[in-house]
């Protein structure tokens, strides 16, 4: 017969094994949910040749799904840094985007944090590849740290720092 006490003890090791199954699955959702909003800011970035640009308002609708208001840029150091409504976000890719023919925005190596609860901290790199209307080609890379938070149940990014300006 088996005591109450290994009976207990297997039970709560069953809920403990239950328990760490379901925050672990949790944590692999976040990451899928954090992983799809830098997808879809790379989306909103990103323009082909031959394919019609979006509206702004249309932007503005997409940019606000993906970003965090306010949204704090510090870009190559100050080159690109202050706090801004989504509105001003997509007003400068709206901007950038009429100074290039065609652009590819792409994030590699992402490595995600979470130090809080509905808080986390991104570092990648972004590779921003194109062509000017000027006929200049242009391949960035930058090391980023990307900071999103949650908020109604919703992951948004709310940071965007340059660690490191890399070379090819």
């Amino acid at each position: 017969m088996v005591s109450r006490k290994t009976l207990l003890i297997v039970s709560l090791l069953l809920v403990l094994g239950v328990a760490i199954f379901f925050f672990l699955r949790k944590g692999e959702n976040d990451r899928k949910k954090i992983k799809e909003k830098l997808h879809q800011l790379a989306e909103i970035v990103s323009i082909t040749p031959g394919k019609n640009r979006k509206s702004f308002i249309i932007m503005m609708g997409e940019v606000k799904k993906v970003i965090n208001s306010p949204c704090e840029l510090d870009i190559d150091g100050g080159g690109l840094s202050g706090s801004y409504p989504p509105q001003k976000i997509a007003c400068l890719t709206e901007q950038f985007q009429a100074n290039i023919t065609n652009a590819r925005l792409s994030f590699y190596d992402i490595k995600i944090q979470f130090p809080m609860e509905n808080s986390a901290i991104i570092n990648c790199t972004g590779r921003l590849k194109g062509l000017t209307r000027r006929g200049e080609r242009f391949d960035e890379f930058r090391e980023l740290q990307v900071k999103a938070v949650k908020t109604g149940g919703k992951w948004r990014l709310s940071r965007f720092q340059t660690i490191e300006a890399l070379e090819k």
